[in-house]
């Protein structure tokens, strides 16, 4: 009955979105420019039921922009930046920024800040683009806040900032900015040294998938870490512990081990995991050595989009 009922919610889901879709459409149709910008949005990651169309949402975004959809116009603004679709235009995707930052769009602010710190597409102008960035920051752009961090770590060179920021930033999720901050409460860089939070916040980094954070914890710790992280359904934790398990880092070696940690990630989609256990097939390492079965964990892997898994086929 459970299952039924999980299956009844989903394809309940699946239809309610794709009547949202719908709805965007007709609403775009009808001039709503923030619908068509919606829209956009949908054909971007493939959502709703609408297959994954890059080029018809930036016609979306574009079409919103013109009706005054600042979300539209940021959203052309990425576009631009990194020639999605489109020829890449950075001094265009600034002035696609202005225009959604001065509409309301107060994480465009912050995309344009980070151009006039970095002299992208626009003459560097640090103060302003701390402005835009603190703006946005303060709207919750958790990248404008990791930006102010670096800014404010090279540039600015005023660390106690930097290390504001970089906590902001952390909260926000962004692991990057955990890993730096637990530098600076190592490095007692613009806060006072305190070793039991610079731990707190490496391990919170590399929970997160921050290698930088995973660097600073003592291997036999990250190996206790991980098998934890594993048995929360953390699957790519599951595949590092099984590679410590088979190089005997931090633990001792123990390819069977190994085995089933690389088989618990690769079930749930880790191409890595996968990969690794075909690994221990062909050779015969901890397992009944299969060539059959390296074989069908290489296609599983290459399936899940590692191409090297491809090569081994």
């Amino acid at each position: 009955m459970r299952r039924l009922a999980v299956l009844a919610f989903v394809l309940f889901a699946g239809e309610a979105r794709a009547q949202n879709a719908e709805i965007s459409l007709r609403a775009c149709e009808g001039g709503d420019a923030s619908a068509c910008a919606s829209l956009g949005s949908l054909y971007e990651t493939g959502s709703a039921g609408l297959q994954l169309d890059y080029a018809r949402a930036y016609r979306l975004y574009e079409r919103g922009c013109r009706g005054g959809a600042a979300f539209g116009c940021a959203s052309m603004g990425r576009y631009l930046e990194r020639g999605v679709t489109v020829p890449m235009n950075v001094a265009r995707a600034a002035t696609m920024y202005e225009s959604a930052c001065n509409g309301g769009y107060s994480y465009a602010c912050g995309d344009l800040g980070r151009l006039y710190v970095d002299a992208s597409g626009v003459t560097r102008d640090v103060p302003r683009g701390v402005a835009l960035l603190v703006k946005a920051c303060d709207a919750g752009h958790a990248a404008s806040c990791a930006t102010l961090g670096r800014v404010h770590r090279t540039s600015a060179l005023d660390l106690a900032k930097s290390a504001h920021f970089e906590d902001k930033a952390c909260q926000l999720g962004v692991m990057f900015s955990c890993a730096m901050l637990a530098e600076a409460y190592h490095r007692a860089s613009g806060v006072p040294r305190d070793e039991a939070q610079a731990q707190r916040l490496s391990e919170r980094a590399c929970a997160g998938g921050e290698n930088l954070g995973c660097s600073n914890i003592a291997l036999p710790r990250l190996a206790q870490l991980r098998e934890g992280w594993c048995s929360h359904d953390n699957w790519n934790a599951c595949m590092q512990v099984g590679g410590q398990y088979e190089g005997g880092n931090g633990v001792p070696r123990e390819a069977s081990r190994a085995a089933t940690f690389y088989e618990l990630a690769c079930t749930h989609g880790n191409a890595i995991g996968c990969y690794s256990l075909a690994d221990l097939y062909r050779k015969g390492t901890g397992v009944r050595q299969s060539d059959e079965r390296a074989a069908s964990y290489d296609r599983m892997a290459c399936t899940l989009g590692l191409q090297q898994a491809c090569r081994s086929k």
